[in-house]
């Protein structure tokens, strides 16, 4: 009996200290939970308010600036597509709607364009819709958006046309555009378009939803884009400053003009 009852008390401090090494792991297994969960409750507001102060600033610089990146106009104009919608359905009137880049922004009046036609006998009523930075992607975006607009109401409008220009197809307008992309893929899809890049491109769709909700259209790469440009025309400046100067053409333009006039004097030179 003394022989067993010896041998037990070393096998029960041995249980004992084991006991309390399991205890000791599961509080340090449940202090590490709470530090990792801290940790990501910590880094996510973090990342929350990092996010909230770039969108508010974003927001701020976007209804500060001038028109920042032509988004303004863009945002009005997606806005307004649906204005044929707002005239009486027996108006008389033609419905013209004009869209194009900034040519037609600048250069088209819809005042004396309807002026005109009244004139001629055509009662109209025009709408312009032109925009800086425009490039044919752009244009696809808001066909897309006039088709979904009026895609119950078919007959509302009478007649579109789209200005179209050389220049805007060009690989330097692509550039020079591009950072409108995402911005007017922002504003000018619906919801539902989103939700599809949502299935292929989660990123891309968490992006696009903050660009319109939080940021009023303006997105990162505009900013840095703004920002770069700086930079952008300094290394230009640079490139340039050392170039030999163009030689002037002294009076070989007047001379060619002068030979013009001669070989056909009876036209009119203005």
């Amino acid at each position: 009996m003394t022989s067993s009852t010896s041998n037990s008390k070393p096998n029960n401090s041995a249980q004992s200290e084991a006991s309390i090494e399991r205890e000791e792991d599961i509080r340090n297994a449940q202090g590490r939970r709470k530090i990792g969960l801290y940790t990501v409750i910590c880094g996510g507001l973090m990342i929350l308010v990092s996010m909230g102060l770039v969108n508010i600033g974003i927001a701020s610089l976007r209804y500060s600036s001038l028109n920042p990146f032509s988004i303004e106009r863009i945002q009005a104009t997606g806005d307004n597509l649906g204005a044929a919608l707002e005239l009486p359905e027996d108006d008389p009137r033609e419905v013209v709607y004009v869209l194009g880049s900034s040519l037609i922004h600048f250069g088209f009046s819809p005042d004396l364009f309807d002026k005109e036609l009244n004139a001629a006998g055509v009662p109209t009523i025009s709408y312009n819709f032109g925009f800086g930075n425009a490039d044919p992607s752009i244009h696809a975006k808001f066909a897309r958006k006039l088709a979904r607009t009026f895609a119950d109401h078919p007959g509302r409008i009478d007649r579109v046309i789209y200005e179209f220009a050389p220049h805007g197809a060009t690989q330097r307008r692509a550039d020079t555009s591009g950072q409108l992309n995402h911005a007017t893929t922002a504003i000018l899809s619906s919801w539902g378009d989103i939700g599809q890049t949502l299935l292929g491109d989660p990123e891309e769709a968490f992006a696009l939803a903050n660009t319109r909700l939080f940021r009023s259209g303006v997105p990162a790469e505009a900013i840095t884009h703004m920002l770069a440009t700086p930079i952008t025309m300094a290394k230009i400046n640079d490139t340039v400053k050392d170039r030999p100067k163009p030689v002037p053409m002294d009076n070989l333009g007047w001379d060619l003009f002068n030979r013009k006039r001669s070989s056909n004097p009876t036209y009119q030179f203005k």
